[in-house]
């Protein structure tokens, strides 16, 4: 099976960032499917380019561009050329010159498996995780008694709105002073999971808010249930897999154009600092939780 790996230098990621951004999106997504192209040639014809082997079933015979016209422009595909056999790819039926063919073929190929390549994504190993404040919250305060809940909530949002960390266990700390008689399982339940509610203060502030809560994880899980509402009763996985697919690339492209969650100026500081060191600590002390 083909391997395809995507990377992108700190150049092309600010890029992406920045508010004029429709041009590397353009580049980005032109050098993805060409080079998507080229793996499925190279998967057809068993060996590489100039790669002399009895498993040979055909010869490479150039290529030709074609356009695709996108949300964000049109790109040009370089599409293999084979010398006996036709080159077959997966990307789109018949090379359809719209995006809803491109859609259509994508999720046809998360229905398939992908088999004719697969996309690594790498990620570094050492990445903590952040619970959700707004839920975090909730089961704090359900286990006092309701007399209290309402002021206990909002001292939990001043905790969370605090500029630093130590600010942060000021409050809670104060917090656990004021209930500990009357909320004994909420304060305990505050004291054990603090830590891994504040990794987000960490990060730079205008990254904060975006990280805190799991909000735009449940944007999406409400729109796939939405969308398969709508169905009721799938005849097979196969369909499931292709509508909720669908839904994904669908969410993913508007994502993609929106708005960025954080500044360029926000992602300099982010990667200028030592933040991404003290970030791998917490993360290697969380994991090493999850050992014990």
């Amino acid at each position: 099976m083909a391997q395809l790996n995507i990377t992108l230098n700190q150049e092309e990621i600010l890029q992406l960032l920045s508010e004029n951004r429709d041009d590397a999106f353009k580049a980005l997504l032109q050098n993805c499917l060409n080079s998507v192209l080229k793996a499925e040639s190279t998967e057809q014809l068993k060996p590489d380019r100039y790669e002399r082997s009895d498993d040979r079933t055909d010869s490479r015979n150039g290529s030709r561009e074609r356009k695709l016209n996108t949300r964000i422009g049109r790109i040009t595909l370089t599409v293999p050329r084979h010398r006996n056999q036709p080159f077959k790819t997966m990307i789109f039926e018949n090379y359809s010159r719209s995006e809803a063919a491109l859609v259509a073929g994508m999720a046809e190929m998360v229905v398939n498996g992908v088999s004719t390549r697969k996309v690594s994504k790498v990620v570094d190993p050492s990445v903590p995780w952040q619970r959700c404040q707004f839920h975090f919250s909730k089961n704090i305060a359900d286990k006092a008694p309701k007399k209290y809940q309402s002021g206990l909530r909002t001292e939990l949002t001043e905790m969370f709105n605090a500029k630093t960390e130590d600010e942060a266990v000021k409050i809670k700390d104060r917090i656990i002073s004021d209930y500990s008689d009357v909320a004994e399982a909420a304060m305990q339940c505050l004291d054990e999971g603090f830590e891994s509610s504040m990794t987000v203060m960490h990060l730079p502030s205008g990254m904060r808010k975006y990280y805190r809560t799991s909000n735009h994880i449940e944007r999406i899980n409400k729109e796939l249930k939405r969308r398969s509402r709508v169905i009721g009763i799938f005849p097979n996985e196969r369909s499931l897999i292709r509508l909720m697919g669908s839904a994904l690339m669908e969410l993913n492209e508007a994502y993609a154009v929106r708005k960025a969650a954080f500044s360029k100026a926000t992602y300099q500081q982010l990667i200028s600092s030592d933040i991404r060191s003290e970030l791998k600590v917490i993360a290697d002390n969380q994991r090493g939780m999850l050992v014990a």
